[in-house]
């Protein structure tokens, strides 16, 4: 099965085309407002690196989130957009799913900066991913469960949070990314997708 998967939830932006695990073509690249107009620049070289046309993509994946908000959007358009002209299927994952799927361990917890002092996170254990839910710095120790390792791709903005919870969880130090390949996985091994809108967790203002 060949997939087109876009994961535009943080600053990097990931875009692969991969048939089963392996990926024939990919792009990344960073962007601060993490807006991600790119990837429509990008999309002519990818099929072009992976010998590929538009009839020839099976699936397009998609990650919806948590993280920034206008990437976001812009990933669930553009894999909607993509896939309408030939009716294609499109399926959205979490990307904090795919990120949590790339770690290599049993209890994995994934958070981030949700701003207005407060963090979203959610705790996958065994590969099965808990809900993403909000929280306050004065609360987050006690809703990460012990030795799990923790990730985020908002280090500068919640590295304070790690002191609070050193001493039972182990951080992976630095910005780590969800990835288009990751969310491909995901998607392919789902029958039915998550809402092709963005995890948001506030509520609306």
């Amino acid at each position: 099965m060949i997939v087109f998967a876009i994961e535009l939830s943080t600053v990097r932006a990931s875009v692969a085309i991969c048939d089963d695990d392996c990926v024939l073509a990919e792009a990344s690249w960073i962007e601060p407002r993490a807006r991600h107009q790119r990837i429509f620049a990008e999309t002519p070289r990818l099929l072009k690196d992976a010998g590929l046309d538009w009839p020839q993509i099976d699936l397009f994946a998609v990650g919806r989130g948590p993280g920034a908000f206008s990437g976001i959007r812009i990933g669930l358009m553009a894999a909607q957009m993509f896939a309408m002209p030939l009716n294609k299927p499109v399926i959205a994952v979490s990307s904090g799913e795919a990120l949590a799927s790339e770690i290599d361990a049993d209890k994995v917890a994934i958070c981030g900066d949700a701003r207005r002092g407060m963090f979203w996170f959610a705790v996958c254990e065994d590969r099965a991913m808990g809900a993403w839910k909000l929280c306050n710095e004065e609360d987050f120790a006690s809703k990460i469960p012990s030795a799990a390792i923790v990730a985020t791709p908002h280090w500068n903005q919640i590295v304070a949070l790690r002191d609070a919870t050193k001493d039972s969880h182990r951080w992976l130090e630095g910005d780590q990314f969800p990835t288009a390949h990751a969310v491909a996985r995901l998607a392919r091994a789902i029958k039915i997708s998550e809402p092709l809108e963005p995890i948001y967790l506030h509520p609306p203002v």
